[in-house]
């Protein structure tokens, strides 16, 4: 099992697709954190990090291609990877 409490100021919402909680979704400790449609992370911001989550939207467990890596070649299962850093 895989958790990380290091939450990261890095969304780039320049490129994600999101909306903000609201009053009216009647979640009053979600408001302002994202509704997130497409999250995309600014690494340079996320630098040096490499199993965190994203601050505003911490469903994601994310980690860096070294994990990724390290998940892979020991054969952990269960695991979906999907990048989330913009590329131009």
């Amino acid at each position: 099992m895989l958790n990380s409490l290091d939450c990261v100021d890095c969304v780039d919402e320049q490129h994600s697709e999101f909306r903000r909680w609201t009053a009216e979704d009647g979640r009053p400790e979600r408001i302002g954190d994202y509704k997130m449609s497409l999250l995309r992370i600014d690494p340079d911001r996320a630098r040096g990090h490499d199993l965190f989550r994203a601050k505003g939207w911490e469903i994601a467990l994310i980690c860096s291609e070294k994990v990724k890596r390290c998940l892979e070649n020991v054969g952990v299962t269960g695991i979906r990877f999907k990048s989330i850093v913009h590329k131009e």
